[in-house]
């Protein structure tokens, strides 16, 4: 009897720890969602109207998740703010440049015409922002080869580029970064692979 008494008691607290942390682990992660996650949805729902005409990449990423990218793209333009959000992606600013895929993968083509224009816009002024985001996402209509082939045809912003890229030490975009720079330095009649 004391036998069992030892191995129950043994068992018991190399278990026991472990099955009380994971009942407050799950309980944690369920509280956060309900307290902190859950509103923040059931708020923009309610409120998508006001959320069109104060958009940030946060809310456009969060709008996308809950309507899907169809029916927020529409949405956007239906609100006219897809210029708004143009002209935030052309600014270089990181955060935007980061909602790019996310528009890309649900756009229709006008749109996408449209986001690869203004990706061009914000290569020569956050170069390394770009090759990133076209890094992420190699399969993109907006490959490095279509954003840097059409970069190369405006000389003077050209020339800027290619400085700017060549400042560029990071390990995290050097295959993209070499890509660009052949790319700007090719002849306008060589053919781009």
């Amino acid at each position: 009897m004391l036998n069992k008494f030892f191995l129950f008691t043994r068992y018991f607290f190399l278990i026991f720890p472990i099955l009380w942390t994971t009942i407050i682990f799950s309980q944690a992660k369920s509280t956060m969602f309900t307290q902190y996650v859950q509103p923040q949805k059931d708020n923009l729902k309610n409120n998508k109207v006001e959320m069109y005409h104060s958009l940030t990449p946060q809310k456009l990423d969060l709008l996308i998740e809950i309507d899907g990218g169809l029916k927020t793209i529409h949405a956007i333009s239906k609100h006219q703010q897809w210029n708004f959000i143009l002209k935030n992606i052309a600014t270089g600013r990181v955060d935007w440049i980061n909602i790019t895929p996310s528009l890309l993968k649900y756009a229709p083509s006008p749109i996408k015409l449209q986001l690869k224009k203004t990706l061009i816009k914000a290569l020569y002024i956050n170069p390394k922002a770009v090759l990133k985001i076209l890094s992420l996402h190699k399969n993109s209509p907006n490959s490095i080869q279509n954003i840097c082939g059409a970069a190369r045809y405006d000389l003077e912003k050209k020339k800027k580029l290619i400085e700017q890229l060549q400042s560029i030490h990071s390990l995290a975009i050097v295959y993209q970064k070499r890509n660009c720079l052949e790319i700007l330095t090719a002849s306008p009649n060589d053919k781009i692979h």
